[in-house]
Parts: structure tokens; sequence; C-alpha cells
């Protein structure tokens, strides 16, 4: 395999890393809760097309108007998903992370402060839920700024974590240029975190797990 090759397919291999975990703990989980109802893709939100990504509809093809059905199936989300799972892990006394989209937690105030209260870790999720694949880096920076500053004036802090999960060629390369994040999650090739370097800067990766 030539060095030039950008891919990292072999990771730690057989050499498995020794992880001594806080408290002696066995095994470190991060469970995570997605909000991003309100930020997908809708004419009402400037798009031009409706959203067709991770809905109950096989085969959704995108609409140059107003779908419906489309948008009631996020709205259950943000207007019984979120209750129904938020009130499971305080009953169990279970922590979560909240990957936030910054646009979708500024439309729901309830929410935010239900995340508040219960002191939630709260990482970014990114400005909007779209795919950045084909978005101009400049935009997708853009974006980033709004998505931090979203969750700094909402819960007090700037975020920590970072996620966009439809993320782009240029999404690395502009969390480790921001310099605030301490770990980054778009990643789906290990079990264990790792860490990637670009330069003379190092990245925390925590791999999402689905």
């Amino acid at each position: 395999m030539k060095k030039s090759y950008p891919r990292n397919m072999i990771g730690y291999g057989a050499k498995i890393p020794k992880i001594k975990w806080p408290n002696n703990a066995k095994l470190a989980l991060q469970i995570v809760l997605n909000y991003e109802e309100g930020s997908e893709n809708c004419v009402l939100h400037g798009d031009k097309f409706s959203e067709v990504f991770l809905s109950e509809i096989i085969g959704a093809r995108p609409i140059k108007g107003r779908h419906i059905n489309m948008e009631s199936f996020y709205e259950y989300g943000s207007r019984r998903g979120f209750w129904r799972i938020h009130e499971l892990f305080q009953e169990k006394k279970i922590p979560l992370t909240i990957f936030g989209v910054g646009m979708a937690l500024k439309k729901n105030n309830d929410v935010c402060d239900a995340i508040k209260q219960s002191n939630y870790e709260v990482a970014s999720h990114g400005w909007r839920w779209i795919d950045y694949q084909n978005i101009p880096r400049a935009t997708e920076k853009k974006h980033m700024q709004l998505a931090i500053q979203s969750i700094k004036k909402i819960f007090g802090q700037r975020p920590l974590g970072w996620y966009t999960g439809r993320c782009s060629p240029n999404t690395r390369d502009l969390v480790i240029e921001e310099g605030g994040f301490l770990y980054d999650s778009d990643s789906y090739s290990d079990d264990f975190p790792y860490w990637e370097t670009r330069g003379k800067k190092k990245q925390l990766i925590i791999p999402y797990t689905l």
C-alpha cells in the first residue's frame, strides 16, 4: 500500500490498546440522543426540496414543496420521541449526551430546558441536518460557527464534542482548524477512541456506533 494513500485501513490491528477507564470501569459508553427535528431539508427553511433521509417512507423522493408526511415524521421526534427517551433515562438515572443541531434546538425551548435540568452533555451536531458532501467549504465553516454560537447561547458554554453525521471531505479539517473540540465523532471505523494527526495538530476521535 502506498504511503500516500489517505485512508487508515490498519488502526490498532492485533495490538488492542490497554485503556484504563476512570473508577476502574471495565467499559466506557457514551449514549447519544440525536436532536435534529426542525433543521432537516424543508422549503420552510429555504431549501429547494423536502427531506428524504431517515424517515419511515421507503424510497422517499425530494419534493419541490412542503412534504407534509415527511415533516410530521420529523415532528414526532420533538413532540414525543425526545420525551419518551428522556423520561426513560431519567428514571434509570443514566446520563445522556445530546448531539444537538443548532437550528433544531432553537425551535424548542421546552426540550432545551429539560436538557439543562438534567445536566446532559450537549455536543454539537452542526447547524443544519443536511448532507454537507457538496456544500462549499466556506458555507460549512460558517455553519460550524453558527452551531457553536447557538449552543453557547442556549446552554451557557460552547460544545466540546462534534458530530456532523452527513459530513464532507472538509469536515475533519474544519473541526481541527476550529481548535476547540475535545473530540470528533464523525467516524465509524473503530471500537476504541484514537488520535488523528493533520500536520502538527492532533484530534481525538471517538467513533460513533450505530
